[in-house]
C-alpha cells in the first residue's frame, strides 16, 4: 500500500486538509488558468472516495473552509479523476514549503543561502515514524535524521541551484542545522555557504530550490518567504518568478508513478527561480 493511502486510510476525513492533498495546486489547465480552488476540493473528495469509502463534501468543506460551488470544469475534473488512475499515484508525492533568507555580508557579497523546510503531514509521518519510536530521546533520533538526510543530500547541492553571471555557484557543505516538528510536520533550518562569495552588484545572481526528478514540490510559502539578511543588504531586492510548465509537462509528471525511472530534468520545469538585485 503507497504511503498516501495508509495514511489517508488512517486519517480520513481529517487527512484532506493537508498540503498533499492538494497535488494539483498551482499546475495550469491550459495556458491561462490555473488548478486550484474548486479543484482543491475534487482531490479531496477522490482521495476520500477511494480510500476511505467516503466523500462527503460537506464534512471535508467544513474542515477546510471551502464554498459548496463546483464549477463545470471541476466536475469534468473530478470525473475524470474517478475513472482514470488516481491522483496519488502523479508527480510529486511529497511536499515541501520553503522559506529562504539571501546571506550578504559586509562587504555585499552572497555568502550562502539560509534555508527552511516544512515537510508535508504524509512524509513526516513515514521518515519519523522509527524516530518518535526510539527508545532515546526523539529529539536525538530527529537529529540523527536530519545529519543523514544533508549527508544524503551533499551530492546534490541540497537541491539548491544558484547561479551568477550565468555560471553556477559552487556549493560548500551544510555545517549545521535545526530541527523539529510543527504542528505533526516536520521542520529544518539550515545554512547552504558558498566556496567563493558572489557579487551580486558585479555579476547577476539567482538561485532556486527544486528536486531535479520531481518527486518531491518545493515551493517558497508566503508573503515574505524570501528575504535578504546582512549588514551589507541594505540596497538589495529579490524577485520570485514561479514556474510556468506546459500542458505537456503537467501530464508527463501526473502519469509518472513513484518507482517510475526518475526523469532529472523534470524538476525543473517546475522549479521557482528567486533573482536578487542589489545596487
Amino acid at each position: 500500500m503507497l504511503l498516501e493511502e495508509r495514511f489517508v486510510a488512517a486519517k480520513c476525513p481529517a487527512a484532506p486538509g493537508t498540503r498533499a492533498c492538494e497535488a494539483s495546486r498551482g499546475w495550469p489547465v491550459h495556458a491561462s488558468a490555473q488548478v486550484k480552488g474548486p479543484f482543491a476540493f475534487i482531490q479531496v473528495a477522490v482521495l476520500c472516495r477511494l480510500h476511505c469509502g467516503t466523500a462527503d463534501r460537506r464534512a471535508v468543506d467544513a474542515w477546510r473552509g471551502l464554498d459548496l460551488r463546483l464549477t463545470t470544469s471541476a466536475v469534468l475534473f473530478a470525473f475524470i479523476c474517478l475513472i482514470g488512475a488516481p491522483p496519488v499515484h502523479a508527480h510529486p508525492h511529497a511536499w515541501i514549503d520553503l522559506r529562504s533568507a539571501v546571506l550578504i555580508d559586509s562587504s555585499g557579497r552572497v555568502t550562502g543561502l539560509e534555508q527552511e523546510w516544512l515537510f508535508d503531514e504524509f512524509y513526516t509521518l513515514f521518515v519519523t515514524e522509527d524516530a518518535v519510536r526510539s527508545p532515546g530521546k526523539p529529539a536525538d533520533a530527529l537529529n540523527a535524521l536530519v545529519s543523514d538526510t544533508l549527508k544524503n543530500l551533499r551530492d546534490y547541492d541540497y537541491f539548491t541551484e544558484a547561479r551568477a553571471g550565468g555560471s553556477q555557484v559552487s556549493i560548500d557543505t551544510v555545517r549545521e542545522f535545526d530541527v523539529e516538528l510543527r504542528s505533526g510536520r516536520l521542520w529544518i533550518r539550515f545554512v547552504v555557504p558558498f566556496v567563493t562569495p558572489v557579487e551580486p552588484t558585479v555579476q547577476a545572481f539567482a538561485f532556486s530550490v527544486f528536486d531535479p526528478t520531481y518527486y518531491i514540490e518545493m515551493r517558497h510559502v508566503g508573503e515574505d518567504s524570501v528575504a535578504v539578511r546582512g549588514t551589507g543588504g541594505d540596497g538589495c531586492v529579490s524577485r520570485l518568478i514561479s514556474p510556468k510548465p506546459t500542458a505537456q509537462a503537467v501530464f508527463l509528471a501526473r502519469a509518472m508513478d513513484r518507482n517510475a525511472t526518475p526523469d532529472a530534468t523534470l524538476g525543473r520545469v517546475f522549479a521557482e527561480r528567486i533573482e536578487v538585485t542589489c545596487r
